[in-house]
Parts: structure tokens; sequence; C-alpha cells
């Protein structure tokens, strides 16, 4: 699990803490801009952890899935709301406001509630077993 040569093989590399540091400062005005940062974060750990059945590849997707659900049921509860109202949905598609981006975060981060260790920080280059141990 030697990690030196992470900088090499990931190019763009990006971790929630970052993330969520973006989120705090007010740096994403859409849910698709949070959605993209996400979506780099579980690409690079799955293309640097290639095996399925690595604990880190595996994580991944469970993240990507558990966001995706928050952005699925938030721009659900605005559908439901409009079929309420009599909005026509076809003719106002939904938007995910800077709003609703806190909205999907927030879900995201109550259904992750144990520290994700490996995605809050990059590894350092000077710290070569770095997923081993943190994962010891």
């Amino acid at each position: 699990d030697q990690c030196h040569d992470y900088f090499e093989i990931v190019k763009n590399p990006i971790h929630l803490g970052e993330i969520e540091q973006k989120f705090d400062d007010e740096v994403y005005t859409t849910a698709k801009q949070l959605c993209n940062d996400i979506d780099l974060m579980v690409s690079n750990a799955i293309l640097y952890n290639k095996d399925p059945s690595h604990p880190v590849h595996q994580k991944a997707l469970e993240l990507s899935e558990k966001f995706h659900q928050a952005y699925k049921d938030q721009l659900d509860k605005v559908r439901r709301a409009r079929m309420k109202n009599k909005q026509p949905i076809d003719k106002k598609p939904v938007k995910p406001t800077p709003s609703r981006v806190s909205l999907i975060f927030n879900d995201f981060k109550k259904a992750n509630k144990r520290p994700i260790l490996p995605f809050m920080q990059l590894p350092h280059k000077d710290t070569p077993f770095y997923y081993t141990t943190i994962t010891n």
C-alpha cells in the first residue's frame, strides 16, 4: 500500500477536506460543481486503488453512491413540491441552487458519520505508507 507514486498516477488530486473547505468558503455555486469534485475524488481513489477488493476502492464506490443518492433525494423533493403546487415540471427544470448545494452536502455528511480518513487529505510524498498507517 505504498503511495510514493500517487502524484504520478493521479493528475488532478482532490480530497474531501478540500471539498469541505470549498463548500464552507461558498466556492460551489451549483450542485454540479460539487458533484464534479466528488466524482473526481472517487475516480482518483479508484484509479490509484484499482483492485476492487481494496478497502479504499470499495469506500470510494460507497461514498459515490451516498453522494448521488443525497443529490437525487434533494431534486426529488423539489419535484414533489412542484407537483403538489401543480407547477409544470417539464417547463421549469430543477436546478440545484446554492441553498440546495448546502442541503445535498449536509445530507451526504450525515450519511457518512464515521470518519473517512483516506479521503480527508492527500497522501504526503514523504509518508510512503499513508493508507496502511491510517487503516491500522
